[in-house]
This record gives C-alpha cells, structure tokens and sequence, in this order.
C-alpha cells in the first residue's frame, strides 16, 4: 500500500466509520421491515391454507350428518309410523351401506350404515349391519361409543373420538343419533361409520414447506389427523408442555400464530392452530428452518449487498482523497517553483 493511501485512510477513517455504520444500520432496518412483511405474508398464506382445509372439512362432514339424518328420518318413519318389521328395516339399511361405499360422488369415506332398534314386543334392543358384519357374542352396543354420544345428544347427531373399529380395525369417527319417537320414547339408535384413512392422507399432507404437516383435533382435544399414526387419538395437551399451554389458550377462544414449539419428534417447528365451525380445530407444522428459508436468503443478500456498496464507497472515498493529495502536491510544487523563479528574477546578478 503506497504512502499515499496510508495517509488518506489516517485521513478519512471517520468517514469510512460513518459508511460502514451507515449501511448496517440499512442492512439491519431493512432485514427487519421486509421480513415483516415476508411474515405477514407466510402467515397470511398459511390461513389462506387453513381456511380451504376447513371447507373441505366442512363438506364431508356435513355430507356425513347430512346422509345420517335423511337415513335416520326413514328408519324413524318404518319404526314408529309404519310398525315395519325387522327384516325391512336391515334391507333398507343393508341397501343404503351398499350406495354410500361403492358411490363415486362422495366427498367422505363411508363405511356403512348401523345401529340399534327396540322391539317393541321384548323391549331388547336389536343390532343391524348394514354390511352383514355379525358382531361377537361379547358385543355390547351400549358400551360402544357411538352409542353413548347419540345417548348423551337425546336426538340430536352426535360424534365419537376417534377409535378403532371392531369390524373394518380402521380408525373411524362414528356420526350416530338417537331416534325418539314424540312422547320421548326410546326407539332406536343410527349410525354411520366415516373412515378417516382418506381424512387424515389429506391433513397429513398439508405443507407450507418440506417436512411440514397438518394437524386436526376434535373438540376435545383429541388428535384426528397427524403425519405420526401413532399419535391418532391421543390428547394433544399431554405431549409436552409447549401442547398444554396451546391447548390453554386455544380454551380462551383464540388462534395459535406462529408459534415456535418442539414436536412429538423433538423438533423445532411453527405451529399454526385455529378452531373452525364444528368446534374442532385444525393447524399446520412448518420446521422452522425451512420457515425462515427465504428470510435467511434475504438476510444474506442484504448483507452482501451492503457489503459490496460499502466498499464500493470506501474505495471511491479513498480514490478521491489520494486524488486530492496528488493535487495538493502538484499546486505545492508548482507554487515552490513559482516562488523559486520569482526570487530568482528580482535578485541582482
């Protein structure tokens, strides 16, 4: 490095301080205010996402409640109203399973049609299949739940937890409602079984970016849909403490945005949760490191660009003040040889 450029840095270093504190402080500011904005963005993409999710949702489930009151209406008028007898009401049954599985227009997973009717001679309840499945000789309807959630609703269409069905050993969620004739009485019980094989490939598959996934739970909490089949059915509080604080603030009404937690997995993820018309809830797991993946881009090429103009201008500085220097010398020197000659002229010889 010439002498030159030594003395302008002594010079200028200040001005090459200011420069570089200048253009961090760009880099910093701007990091911060488009990466809000690329945030906002995600987290606007990702409720875009959710809310699709629940109208999709939303049609098979009420296709679902919708079939089972139009059947459940039916079997109420051959039970009460035209007296029918038992091997009318399962033919009528055993003909809609039929329909409903092998239909092509469904939005759901139907596994058939069954439940329960009272003979009114015995007072036993009779069970019917719509698929000819005969349960074992330990069966008991009233314990299983679909029964005790159409008991407990007292007409209204009720929604089991998901369990394990005894016959298709899928995991399914049961619709069901209790059948009453006007005086209250008892008559029977309708259920319709919906596999959530096809529910869950679809939330499972959900992703903002790879090694995402999607989440959904019932109104207890209890997991529907994950990417890990292990945890179908399990209570999302008692994963870990980071699942019970959202469980927490889910209680309280309100959304879950971006939150940074640790997975059944162990991994770092942001989590996405919000409740939708039927009083489940449903969400997305983004890792965070492909989260931030295009916020880090962004960070690099801020910074390199605020490298590259820095020393752009440092260099241009320095350029400038060596430039000045040389002036500076060459105005000197010729202003020495100026007074030089002009002694020399005025001197006697």
């Amino acid at each position: 490095m010439s002498r030159r450029y030594i003395a302008a840095i002594k010079a200028d270093y200040k001005q090459m301080i200011f420069v570089f504190v200048a253009f961090a402080l760009m880099v910093c500011v701007s990091y911060f205010y488009v990466g809000r904005i690329m945030r906002d963005n995600l987290a606007g993409s990702v409720n875009e996402m959710l809310r699709t999710v629940e109208v999709n949702i939303q049609a098979g489930l009420r296709e679902s409640e919708t079939t089972l009151f139009s059947v459940a209406s039916v079997i109420l008028n051959l039970v009460y109203v035209r007296a029918a007898p038992y091997g009318e009401i399962l033919k009528y049954i055993t003909d809609m399973t039929e329909w409903l599985t092998q239909s092509g227009n469904s939005t759901s997973s139907f596994n058939g049609l069954y439940g329960v009717v009272r003979d009114r001679f015995t007072g036993q309840d009779r069970y019917m299949d719509g698929s000819g499945w005969r349960p074992p000789a330990d069966y008991v309807p009233s314990e299983r739940p679909w029964y005790i959630a159409a008991h407990n609703k007292e007409g209204g269409i009720a929604s089991t937890p998901p369990y394990i069905d005894l016959h298709t050993r899928e995991t399914v969620i049961s619709f069901s409602q209790e059948l009453l004739a006007p005086d209250r009485r008892f008559i029977g019980i309708v259920v319709i079984d919906v596999s959530l094989a096809k529910l869950t490939r679809y939330i499972s598959t959900l992703q903002l970016a790879e090694g995402g996934y999607g989440i959904l739970l019932n109104d207890k909490f209890r997991i529907i849909a994950h990417n890990d089949d292990r945890l179908i059915g399990a209570k999302f509080n008692v994963l870990s403490n980071h699942h019970f604080d959202i469980v927490s603030k889910l209680q309280l009404g309100a959304s879950v945005s971006a939150k940074e937690i640790l997975d059944s997995n162990g991994k770092d993820v942001i989590l996405f949760l919000r409740p939708i018309y039927n009083g489940w809830y449903v969400g997305m797991a983004t890792p965070i490191s492909a989260y931030y993946r295009d916020m880090k881009h962004m960070a690099a090429v801020l910074t390199v660009l605020g490298c590259v103009v820095t020393f752009t201008l440092c260099g241009l500085l320095l350029h400038l003040s060596v430039g000045k220097m040389k002036s500076d010398e060459a105005n000197k020197s010729k202003s020495n040889f100026l007074a030089r000659m002009s002694h020399e002229i005025r001197t006697p010889m």
